[in-house]
Parts: structure tokens; sequence; C-alpha cells
């Protein structure tokens, strides 16, 4: 029986990477890692790579998905030397031959796909795999825009914690609409072993002695948290409140119509590095 795709949403910075890794630990999942990545690695590939290439809708551009994707540090990583036929088997399905082929060899039930990004195009991806199991993570918005703006902005840019605040709310709208099972980030930290046997139930695995990762959760405050000021509290409030009086909806529409417009960058990290150019399916041990 073909694997089944388990797809993990959830905004950056909310936990997203912790969650793929418990669960890329279980027997029955497959997923690609690599320690540059924290574990679980990205693919980018309907974020980015699809909308950068037109969304495929061409024979062209599905050849350029494909000639791109298989020059991805992802690929390089899944253990294939050539990809499948994408003008036969479309863009999703060229996906699903090469995440079916490691699943096959791992003798797994599912294969497992983290990037954040795939949130705000979750519709998409249930409607192009209607057997896919859908798991988002939701954090204390709070912490999640700190470490947005600590990670990636400016923490002295009052605009920086506005955006990322409105983005996250964003991400919270379209994650109401995507039929996901939510995990809470604060209920996986309360009670671990409880809320990892609720999902391993749900999967229909057995939950064993609990899976841990052996890679570390994904965080920039290992060693203490920034204090969060009274403006930058304010500020968090007025980007959330721009977005959150909005039907989930509509929110969703807008996201997805905007999307189509815009013509997809590849991350810095896409392309294969040389010390993943071996070919080799890596597993935390």
């Amino acid at each position: 029986m073909p694997a089944r795709p388990l797809f993990i949403l959830g905004r950056h910075r909310s936990g997203t990477t912790w969650l793929a890794n418990i669960l890329a630990s279980v027997p029955g999942i497959h997923a690609i890692t690599h320690e540059r990545h924290q574990g679980v690695h990205e693919s980018a590939y309907f974020s980015h790579l699809v909308p950068h290439c037109g969304h495929g809708r061409s024979d062209a551009e599905r050849r350029e998905i494909k000639r791109l994707f298989e020059q991805s540090d992802f690929f390089a990583l899944s253990g294939l030397t050539q990809g499948p036929d994408i003008e036969q088997l479309g863009t999703a399905g060229y996906f699903r031959a090469v995440m079916d082929a490691g699943a096959s060899r791992s003798n797994a039930r599912y294969w497992l796909e983290k990037t954040p990004a795939n949130t705000l195009i979750a519709r998409r991806l249930r409607e192009a795999f209607p057997d896919a199991t859908f798991l988002a993570i939701v954090r204390d918005y709070r912490q999640v825009v700190a470490s947005l703006v600590h990670g990636f902005g400016d923490p002295a840019s009052m605009y920086d914690w506005f955006r990322q605040s409105a983005l996250t709310a964003a991400y919270e709208k379209v994650i109401a609409t995507s039929n996901a099972t939510v995990v809470r980030y604060e209920a996986l930290v309360r009670d671990y072993d409880g809320s990892i046997a609720a999902i391993l139930a749900l999967l229909g695995l057995s939950p064993g002695s609990g899976p841990r990762s052996t890679f570390r959760p994904n965080s920039l405050y290992d060693e203490s948290r920034p204090t969060l000021h009274g403006w930058q509290l304010l500020a968090m409030k007025a980007g959330r409140w721009l977005v959150l009086p909005w039907p989930a909806a509509l929110v969703e529409r807008a996201v997805l119509r905007r999307l189509d417009r815009l013509r997809g960058k590849l991350p810095p990290w896409f392309f294969a590095q040389p010390e993943t150019r071996t070919r080799g399916l890596r597993r935390p041990p």
C-alpha cells in the first residue's frame, strides 16, 4: 500500500521543526533529514519552487521544476539519482513519487513534509493530496513574533513587530480553514507524552515508549528570553487586530490570490551543498 502524506503546518518559529523531528523518529514515518537543517529538511517545493516556475502550468514549466528540484539539497538527500517523469505525473504526482520511493525503502506508512510556508497553500495541498493528514502547531503569538523579529528582523523597528504579528495572525486564520488537527506548542511542552500519544493514535501508529528526537528544539532562546517592552506589545496587538476581525475564509482567499500573482523566490539553502552531494538518506541515529 502506498504511503500516505503527512504535512506539518504552522508559522515559522512556532515549533514546526520540533514536532516534525519528533514524528520523523517514529519508524512508520519517513522524512528527509540533515543536521544542517536541525533535522527534518524543508523541501520548499510547493511553496517556492512551483510558483517560481509559473506554477507548472505548461510542459516547459514542469520540466524546469524537475530540473531545479533535482539540483536541490532536499533531492540530494532523497537517495535518488534521477527523479520520475513529471510530465506524466504532474507537479504533485512527481513530488509524491519522490517521497514514496523513500517511504518504500523505509517500509513506512507515512512520508512527512514540513515547510512552514505550505500553511498558506494548505487548501491546494489538500486538493492535490486528498488522502493526506495535516497537523498544524500553534504557539502563543507573542513568542512567535518575538522569535521572528529577533531572528530575522530589527528588534528596534516597530514596523517589524507590527508586520510579523499581522502575518502570524494570517497564518492562524488559514490554519482555521485547513481542517488540520491543531497541536498547541504549550500543550506539547506541558504534556509531551500525552500529546504525542494522541497524534500517533490519530495516525494509527503504536506509541511505543514515546518517540524523542535526537535534534533539540530549534530556538533562539536557549539561554534567556528577551524582555518584551510596552511599545513592542502594542505594535504586536495592532498588527494582530488588523487581521483578526476578518473572516478566516476571506483571509485565506486573499492570501491565495496574492500568492497566485507572485513569482516564488528560491531560498538560499535550496540548492545542494557539497556535504550532501553524496545523495545518502540521513536519519537521526
